[in-house]
């Protein structure tokens, strides 16, 4: 019974050798995805704004 829940949540390797992910590792690499487009966006803007001189209103 144990085995089965961490297999669901750290992941197994399948019968022929593949890796199952896992719920856990599934939801950290989904949030790191998340993170780096935030940032990549933030980043973006950024530089767009200080390139083409946008003006804050407020």
């Amino acid at each position: 019974m144990l085995g089965g829940l961490g297999d669901i949540l750290f992941g197994s390797t399948g019968p022929r050798g593949g890796k199952r992910e896992g719920l856990a590792e599934s939801m950290a690499k989904s949030a790191v995805r998340t993170m780096g487009t935030t940032v990549g966006r933030e980043i973006i803007r950024g530089v767009l704004g200080s390139l083409l001189g946008g003006s804050k209103r407020r």
